[in-house]
C-alpha cells in the first residue's frame, strides 16, 4: 500500500494541532519533515516510498564523554526491557557519534488517531530520554535501575 504524501501532510497537521510538545513542523523535502519539539529537540520524519513506511528519527542529547559508556549501557538495557508497541530503537550513527532514537510506522499506523498517538508517544519518549540524560550528568549510572528507567520513559 502506497500512502500519498498529501495524506501524510494531513496527518502531520492533525498531529501538530493535538500534540502539545510540537512547536513547529516544516516540510524540508517532498517526502521529509523537520519537527521541533520543546527544549529545542528536533526530529525528522521521512516517507520511504519503497517500503511504504514512515520513519521517525530524533537525535538525543549527547552525554558527557566521561558518562557516555554508562549512558549507552543504561539505554541498551532500557531498549531490551521495552515490550510495548510502538517500540523505539536506540542507536549511534557512528562510533563516537550521536545517539539516535528511531521508530518505523507501518501502513496500518496511517489512520489519524493511531498516527497521532504513535507520534505523541515518540515525542514524549524522546523528551524523557533527553531529560534523563541531562538530569544525571554527574551521577553514577551504576546506581540507576534500567527497570526504573523503563517506567520513567
Amino acid at each position: 500500500m502506497q500512502v500519498p504524501l498529501e495524506k501524510i501532510r494531513t496527518l502531520l497537521q492533525s498531529a501538530g494541532e493535538e500534540i502539545s510538545q510540537i512547536n513547529t513542523i516544516i516540510e524540508v523535502a517532498e517526502d521529509g519533515w523537520h519537527i521541533e519539539l520543546e527544549d529545542a529537540i528536533t526530529m525528522q520524519i521521512f516517507f520511504d516510498a519503497e517500503t511504504g513506511r514512515i520513519e521517525l528519527y530524533a537525535e538525543l542529547v549527547k552525554p558527557g564523554q566521561e558518562q557516555e559508556l554508562s549512558v549507552l549501557q543504561t539505554l541498551l538495557c532500557l531498549q531490551f526491557l521495552r515490550e510495548e508497541s510502538p517500540r523505539p530503537r536506540i542507536a549511534m550513527d557512528k562510533p563516537d557519534g550521536n545517539l539516535l532514537c528511531l521508530l518505523d510506522l507501518a501502513a496500518d499506523d496511517f489512520e489519524t488517531e493511531k498516527f497521532v498517538a504513535s507520534l505523541d508517544y515518540f515525542c514524549a519518549y524522546v523528551l524523557n530520554l533527553c531529560n534523563f540524560i541531562r538530569a544525571y550528568p554527574e551521577q553514577s549510572f551504576a546506581q540507576i535501575s534500567p527497570t526504573h528507567l523503563a517506567h520513567q520513559v
